[in-house]
Parts: structure tokens; sequence; C-alpha cells
């Protein structure tokens, strides 16, 4: 259960992170 969390809290960082890229 940990782990899928990390794995889901990084996709959710990595979307995060592109966004703001893309408003950047």
């Amino acid at each position: 259960m940990q782990q899928e969390s990390k794995t889901l809290a990084s996709i959710t960082f990595q979307n995060y992170f592109r966004m703001f890229w893309k408003l950047a």
C-alpha cells in the first residue's frame, strides 16, 4: 500500500511540474 501511494505521489508531482512548466 505504501509503495502504491508513493508511486501515485510521484506521478502527481510530475504532472504538477509539467503544468507549471507550461504556464511558465
